[in-house]
């Protein structure tokens, strides 16, 4: 029961790799009275790399402390050969809380935005840093997002997978209703 990222392995006897998609458990509101519970997609282990539909022995994923996650095993899609042989699934705790410093941070309560530079990642699935900033003069602001480079530290603690590169994309919405939120009357003026 811990913010953490934990590694997936997968075997059997004959070498027949199961699919594992990770879910989340999400409760919506839908009214004053109702909440709808739903699952968002977190990730898989699927080995996009060929023509055949198989799984990976190894997956990575970020679990959250309070949330509820469901993993879905099966054979593969299109597997040429069904396994009877029992599959092992084990998780082993990779990286204690890799969250940075600005989360929790979302559309409701973004992050103040300081004048300079931001620090941060994008560890735990579906990571998104919302910033909010409000200008002090009027003039052309530029906004651009780097790729850190692995210190020694970051690559003796975090397996080579989640290290590769990463291309991140800033967007920016008007705050139209000056409320300090990412709201949708932000997104249909965006």
């Amino acid at each position: 029961d811990e913010t953490a990222l934990y590694e997936l392995t997968l075997s059997n006897k004959e070498n027949v790799i199961p699919i594992v998609e990770v879910y989340e458990y999400v409760a919506e509101k839908h009214d004053e009275e109702t909440e709808i519970l739903s699952i968002n997609w977190i990730g898989d282990n699927v080995d996009w790399s060929g023509f055949e539909v198989k799984g990976k022995e190894k997956m990575y994923t970020g679990f959250e402390k309070g949330k509820k996650y469901l993993l879905l095993v099966q054979n593969g899609w299109d597997a040429p050969s069904l396994s009877f042989e029992p599959y092992k699934l084990s998780t082993k705790k990779v990286i204690n809380d890799p969250t940075d410093a600005y989360e929790p941070s979302t559309g409701d309560n973004p992050a103040k935005m300081p004048n300079k530079k931001v620090n941060a990642n994008f560890a735990m699935p579906y990571d998104i840093d919302p910033y909010y900033y409000k200008a002090t003069d009027n003039g052309i602001k530029m906004v651009s997002i780097e790729v850190g480079k692995a210190t020694t530290a970051m690559k003796a603690a975090y397996p080579a997978e989640l290290l590769e590169g990463y291309i991140g994309i800033p967007t920016v919405y008007e705050d139209s209703n000056n409320n300090g939120k990412l709201d949708m009357e932000d997104h249909e003026i965006a």
